[in-house]
């Protein structure tokens, strides 16, 4: 299991088409993720409603993790995604 803490950094946070695309990218490994807000509340990356159920703003601090083949690349990348400040 691996895990990543990061301070989302895009505008407007992780809702709308910054939550779809996250669920999109989650959804490209093989390993089993989840991204948590608090010890509990958390859901599965790969679940749009359940991402913007969330309701992650910008400058909150989520926790990624990962369990699986691909667990270390999915955590660094997915961290990476949410540690940036503008939506390719």
């Amino acid at each position: 299991m691996s895990e990543g803490y990061v301070t989302v950094k895009i505008w407007g946070g992780l809702l709308g088409e910054a939550a779809c695309k996250f669920t999109q990218l989650a959804g490209t490994f093989k390993s089993n993720i989840t991204i948590e807000k608090t010890a509990y509340m958390g859901t599965n990356a790969e679940f749009l409603v359940g991402v913007l159920s969330l309701n992650i703003r910008r400058n909150s601090y989520v926790k990624i993790v990962a369990e699986g083949p691909d667990e270390k690349e999915a955590v660094e990348i997915l961290c990476g995604f949410l540690d940036t400040s503008k939506i390719v």
